[in-house]
């Protein structure tokens, strides 16, 4: 799973043609592009005793950090 920053002076986002640049390298054979934004945001659980965690940094609280998440109805979830 992939998520690309954007819309801070440290992550300028990613054109759709970058983007596919990027796809291709990592041999993905399909690709969705979903929406952009604070609701952007990709969280992990590294082993089950630790927690869940944002790893990225959404944009909807205006600073470069973990917290900017915003709130959505829909998600994917791989367990």
């Amino acid at each position: 799973m992939v998520v690309v920053d954007g819309r801070a002076a440290e992550a300028a986002g990613m054109s759709m043609a970058e983007l596919q640049h990027i796809m291709r390298w990592l041999r993905s054979r399909d690709a969705i592009n979903l929406d952009g934004g604070g609701s952007s945001a990709l969280s992990v659980r590294r082993n089950l005793l630790r927690p869940v965690e944002t790893v990225n940094h959404p944009s909807d609280n205006k600073k470069f950090d973990h917290e900017g998440e915003r709130a959505v109805a829909n998600a994917i979830i791989v367990k």
